[in-house]
């Protein structure tokens, strides 16, 4: 059974949305898992407006209307398309929600329950700081499943990730992180690295601990530690 039920890419046609739909594909594949590619729109389909005779007499009306709909529609096909050359043989499905981008996408996970979901990132922020765009950063803060963000400002490498990155602190919140991270690095084929940041006493501990967790999924793993702050080490 897979790490995850489903992987769902939220994707607009952009080239760093596509950048997004190509590393998740290769995720889906690693971890044998289908992948959701979605688009969402914000107008409604025609067929949602009633009978033609109830609406506005117009030659575009139609098209005014549908337009969001349809382009949702043709861009998810698109990311379609894009996954499937990334990853020969993967089961891709398309949806169009309608909504807002990040309500959209939170509903379809909360939809398909396990899911892991997948978004790019803004990028880089005049000052250099890495900054997440309002999508990225809604579904981080809100989604009820597992979230991976795709830093999108670069042509990310071919192939799944060889190694995984787990920062730990021995709490239980942080060891579930563990046990997930371990999970998906096992079905990737990838190694561990785990990272515990404060006293050397106090870090030692739980670092020998989450390193027996690693080594008894039979991966390997090698861990690190460092003074500082966490989120910056």
């Amino acid at each position: 059974m897979s790490v995850y039920p489903k992987v769902i890419v939220g994707s607009d046609g952009s080239v760093t949305a596509e950048r997004a739909v190509r590393r998740a594909a290769t995720i889906a594949g690693g971890l044998d898992a289908p992948l959701v590619v979605a688009t969402s729109y914000t107008r409604s389909r025609p067929e949602d407006l009633g009978p033609r005779s109830h609406r506005v007499e117009s030659q575009n009306i139609e098209e005014s209307f549908g337009f969001g709909y349809i382009g949702a529609q043709e861009t998810a096909q698109d990311g379609a398309t894009v996954a499937r050359k990334a990853v020969k043989g993967i089961q891709v499905e398309v949806a169009t929600p309608q909504g807002d981008p990040a309500d959209s996408l939170l509903e379809l996970v909360e939809g398909t329950p396990g899911a892991l979901l997948v978004v790019g990132s803004q990028g880089l922020g005049a000052s250099g700081i890495f900054l997440l765009g309002n999508v990225p950063n809604k579904v981080a803060h809100h989604a009820v499943g597992d979230v991976l963000i795709v830093r999108t400002t670069d042509e990310r490498p071919e192939g799944p990730p060889t190694s995984v990155l787990i920062g730990t602190d021995g709490s239980r919140t942080a060891t579930k992180a563990l046990d997930r991270g371990v999970a998906v690095a096992g079905a990737l084929g990838a190694t561990v690295t785990v990272l515990a940041v404060g006293r050397a006493s106090w870090a030692e501990d739980v670092l020998a601990e989450a390193a027996a967790r690693v080594r008894e999924a039979g991966i390997e793993v090698a861990t690190e530690h460092h003074d500082g702050d966490p989120a910056g080490v």
